[in-house]
């Protein structure tokens, strides 16, 4: 069983037969300091998710429905076929869907900017000896070579940026997907009630100022259903289904578009 965590393309430790390494190389220290590459907004945004990542509350345990449903009919259905199968999970968080990746036997990749979430992650798979590579790098600029992946999975994550942000993101996913690669998105769609809240920094993008929804300080990019097919426009073919809940008695609504995509 091997995990290996990766700053930008600095080894920081590895995990290997249960064997923990820690490599305190002087570039590794000053890239941590520097965090030059890390884009992924400010200071006080990147302390928030440190903080958010270190609480049970929003370290999910169980894989959200919609990717294991991607996961089995999408990917390869027989065991025997995933573990040559790539997929990366782009801004794992905690590392639930990294978790259930690679239980599942596919050959998993999983990037965040948050060190506290890949270190989460990194010990949810410890615990049952999987294996990944966990890489601590920023969304909108993927230290991969182009046509590296079969599937790039995005659950709640690359909306937390703005309008031009997100398209780099579905930009470099567009690029780093193998040929006839897919992946799947999961993001906001411009009904949730989120929108509109907080500070307008274009037509799409909110900077949240109240920490109603634990996101005071963070942008979120809400897109409507014709945006959806202008972002993914250099897909060969985009399928669009939307997932909507009330909380509080019908006064809160969760609106999220599932997005898959081929290359």
């Amino acid at each position: 069983m091997m995990i290996s965590l990766w700053i930008g393309s600095f080894l920081l430790y590895s995990v290997r037969n249960n064997t923990r390494q820690r490599l305190l190389l002087r570039s590794v220290e000053i890239n941590m300091q520097s965090e030059g590459s890390l884009t992924h907004g400010d200071a006080r945004t990147k302390d928030r998710w440190e903080n958010l990542h270190s609480q049970p509350r929003f370290l999910p345990k169980y894989p959200c429905e919609s990717v294991v449903r991607y996961a089995f009919t999408r990917l390869a259905g027989q065991a025997s076929e995933r573990l040559s199968l790539k997929v990366l999970d782009l801004g794992c968080g905690g590392g639930r869907h990294t978790q259930f990746l690679a239980r599942e036997g596919f050959s998993t990749f999983a990037l965040d900017f948050s060190l506290v979430g890949l270190r989460q992650t990194a010990q949810r798979l410890d615990a049952e000896g999987l294996d990944a590579s966990l890489i601590r790098a920023d969304m909108h600029a993927l230290p991969f070579s182009s046509e590296s992946f079969d599937s790039v999975i995005a659950y709640g994550s690359i909306y937390y940026t703005d309008t031009s942000g997100l398209q780099r993101c579905i930009d470099e996913i567009y690029r780093v997907l193998k040929p006839d690669g897919t992946t799947f998105v999961f993001t906001r769609t411009s009904d949730d009630c989120r929108f509109g809240n907080g500070i307008a920094l274009d037509d799409r993008t909110f900077l949240f100022d109240s920490n109603k929804t634990n996101e005071e300080g963070m942008k979120n990019c809400f897109l409507g259903m014709e945006d959806v097919y202008q972002f993914f426009g250099n897909f060969q073919s985009v399928s669009l289904d939307k997932l909507e809940a009330t909380l509080n008695n019908g006064s809160v609504l969760n609106s999220d578009w599932l997005i898959v995509a081929s290359k």
